[in-house]
């Protein structure tokens, strides 16, 4: 499954043991081991994906009344990166603690979150940002783009 890989792809990253070695040991790591991580991933991707749609059709109306000539092209644009930006707040907390509960860092989300704070304090929530920005960004202002577009479609089809 997508966790198993995930948790294989996440323990070779965090460790010199070869993925090989990791399937290997799959049975050792049982139901809860394969799925480490899947709490703080799953609320991450929802609320992520929630809050950056929310975000983007706010800021598409905004820029559509501050600067009605604006092509739609560049509308969607910036309320894609402005969504992309506010969107990964959310989703990067959840991506370290899911990270570090892979790698069998903590054993639980509760001790996750306590041992983030105590090792690396708030800023430790949000380590990776600049790398996970720099991947988002130009991948959701397309996606965004053709979200936006497919809806005009879909108007225009009923």
């Amino acid at each position: 499954s997508d966790s198993t890989v995930l948790v294989c792809q996440t323990r070779v990253q965090a460790s010199t043991i070869t993925f090989p070695e990791i399937l290997s040991k799959l049975p050792q790591l049982g139901v809860r081991g394969i799925y480490a991580g899947s709490i703080p991933a799953i609320l991450g991707q929802f609320s992520s994906h929630g809050l950056r749609t929310g975000i983007f059709e706010a800021s598409r109306l905004v820029l559509i009344n501050v600067a009605p000539t604006l092509p739609d092209i560049q509308v969607q644009s910036v309320a894609s990166f402005c969504s992309t930006f506010l969107g990964t707040a959310v989703r990067i907390p959840c991506e370290v603690l899911k990270q570090r509960l892979q790698a069998g860092l903590f054993d639980n989300v509760g001790e996750a979150i306590t041992g983030t704070w105590q090792q690396d304090g708030f800023r430790g929530f949000f380590r990776g940002t600049g790398a996970t920005l720099f991947r988002e960004i130009p991948f959701y202002v397309a996606g965004m783009g053709l979200y936006a577009e497919s809806k005009k479609v879909s108007l225009i089809l009923i």
